[in-house]
């Protein structure tokens, strides 16, 4: 049983070791905040830039673990990108109104149903950076930022592979489907 958990830590250590996540250019700095103060969020996290063939994104979590803080701080940001460079949004919203009684004493009533569904389905995000980071430690958790930056143009360009991977992958189909038409047309 000792050998096992042994085992398991040491993946783990590794796996979480030899992660790739791109980092900022600066060294993290780790700010302390007190159980009684109050929790400081950077300005840059709620002022997303607009920029001219940039995209930004933002993301935040907390662990006990810095390295998952910044993991899953990270993966949150890049969903956000995702959803920002390819997403389907349905929505359906329905209303009833209705009015009943004299015109003294009307009665209304009112229903409102909505419902959304937002799909973020095999976007491509690679080639994104990490633009900020700020860590803070609250009690024994650290609670991190970040703001991830992607450009526009690497935005485009695996737009353009894809699309290309997609016309690629349907030649065979088409071929395919020929031989099979030639297949049946000779057996008559």
């Amino acid at each position: 049983m000792k050998l096992k958990m042994t085992l398991l830590m040491s993946s783990v250590i590794l796996a979480t070791g030899c992660s790739s996540v791109p980092q900022a250019d600066k060294p993290q700095k780790i700010s302390h905040v007190q159980s009684n103060q109050e929790m400081r969020i950077p300005s840059w996290y709620s002022n997303i830039p607009k920029s001219n063939g940039k995209i930004y994104s933002v993301g935040t979590a907390v662990a006990t673990d810095l390295q998952m803080s910044n993991d899953i701080a990270i993966l949150n940001a890049k969903t956000n990108l995702a959803d920002r460079v390819n997403s389907k949004l349905n929505s359906q919203t329905k209303s009833f109104t209705s009015e009943t009684g004299s015109s003294n004493a009307l009665i209304g009533r009112q229903e409102i149903e909505k419902a959304v569904k937002n799909t973020i389905v095999d976007v491509d995000v690679a080639g994104y950076s990490v633009h900020k980071i700020e860590t803070l430690m609250v009690g024994n958790t650290f609670r991190t930022f970040v703001m991830l930056e992607y450009s526009e143009e690497e935005a485009t360009a695996l737009a353009i592979n894809r699309n290309t991977r997609l016309a690629n992958g349907s030649l065979p189909n088409a071929e395919r489907a020929w031989k099979e038409l030639d297949e049946e047309r000779n057996k008559r």
